[in-house]
């Protein structure tokens, strides 16, 4: 029969285990840091929530949402928790906002439910309950212009005719029965009145890398609460992140993170 080269022990498979070793000792650093972060929430209280989150949110774009994400790398089918949490709603005056936001649990669903990466940060942590209603018949030039550019298509601006209010210039739709519901589905498909849990963790790691209006960037720090005292939804995010690794990860599942309660 001849002389079979064993599998397990020969030279070509001795790179990839030495490569993953190495990515499991850069995630496991990251784990660190944000244990460690977490951990001066406790010293300090929730006034350095805020702070503290910055460092938290960049390991998790790191971890979770860059193109290069190491735990992609490792685990390419890698799989978190889906959103649970209470709901809380904020009309605001004249019940003109209906913001409706989830306020993170600590608690997990079980590991048969937990879902893609992907479609975990594609969920909705906040959305505003708005419908075609809310389109007004014009718009200011500058709010035109606006969302001109957040949209970038000639599809919204085919849909206007300019005129003139005294000295302004306004934007009129030039069939507003047919066509202010076009507008309102390229913003809803564009995410305008959504917010994910990856736009979340992006707009904390740096303000400007999810390119949120300043009016949608107020609810982030709304949608950022947890159901939990002293425990942020990026903080909830990240101990979920870590227990899921463990369950997933051979290299990861001597690391240490408390269990977390399964929901009912």
């Amino acid at each position: 029969m001849g002389i079979v080269l064993n599998y397990e022990v020969n030279f070509l498979t001795l790179d990839d285990q030495l490569f993953d070793d190495k990515l499991c000792g850069m995630i496991k650093t990251e784990f660190d840091l944000i244990r460690s972060w977490q951990g001066m929430i406790t010293i300090f209280g929730y006034d350095a929530i805020r702070v503290l989150d910055n460092y938290i949110a960049l390991s998790l774009r790191k971890l979770l949402c860059d193109e290069e994400s190491l735990l992609l790398k490792i685990c390419p089918n890698f799989k978190m928790p889906p959103l649970v949490g209470k709901e809380f709603r904020c009309p605001g005056e004249n019940d003109e906002m209906k913001l409706v936001e989830i306020n993170t649990s600590l608690r997990i669903k079980p590991e048969s439910e937990w879902i893609a990466l992907e479609k975990w940060l594609d969920q909705k942590i906040a959305w505003i309950e708005k419908d075609v209603t809310s389109i007004p018949d014009a718009y200011s030039n500058r709010f035109y212009i606006l969302l001109a550019q957040k949209l970038a298509t000639n599809k919204f601006t085919d849909l206007f005719e300019c005129r003139y209010d005294g000295k302004d210039r306004i934007w009129c739709f030039k069939n507003p029965q047919s066509d202010k519901q076009k507008v309102y589905n390229m913003l809803k498909d564009k995410g305008y009145y959504d917010l994910t849990i990856k736009t979340l963790i992006k707009h904390i790691a740096d303000k400007n890398g999810a390119h949120l209006a300043d009016k949608r960037s107020a609810w982030v720090r709304m949608a950022n609460q947890s159901s939990e005292i002293n425990i942020s939804a990026i903080s909830a995010f990240a101990t979920q992140m870590m227990y899921a690794a463990t369950k997933q990860v051979a290299g990861l599942n001597d690391y240490f993170v408390v269990p977390l309660m399964m929901e009912d």
